[in-house]
């Protein structure tokens, strides 16, 4: 039982702390930013796939215990701090309120500088 309920506790802080660092985030680049388009969605996924890129690449490339690290900042933190749905949900309101072009900038910009950002994050873990 111990071995199942402490994985489940590692994801449960990870994805609270992930979650309230992208409100944190997210709120503060859309207030800066001060436009319609999802800045603060862009913020968070872009930032999110350069993490994922550089902690995989980094743990596993240095440590044995993977597992804990894995459950904690990949599924956990990670997990709770990106928002691709939200982004979902973003691009589908731009697109129903027939602001196109910015619905192509958002979907652009989220999918090229979130891969963009993983590559960069796995070439700088590989350090």
């Amino acid at each position: 039982m111990k071995d199942i309920l402490w994985p489940v506790f590692y994801v449960f802080i990870g994805g609270g702390v992930g979650s309230v660092f992208r409100f944190w985030v997210s709120s503060f680049m859309q207030k800066t930013a001060a436009s319609h388009l999802p800045y603060g969605t862009l913020t968070v996924n872009v930032i999110g796939s350069f993490l994922i890129g550089f902690i995989i690449t980094y743990i596993e490339s240095r440590t044995a215990e993977f597992p804990f690290w894995r459950q904690l900042l990949i599924i956990g933190f990670l997990g709770g701090f990106t928002t691709f749905s939200s982004f979902s949900f973003d691009t589908l309101s731009l697109i129903r309120n027939q602001e196109l072009t910015a619905a192509f900038l958002n979907i652009a910009g989220n999918v090229g500088l979130c891969l963009g950002a993983s590559f960069l994050g796995m070439w700088i873990g590989r350090s």
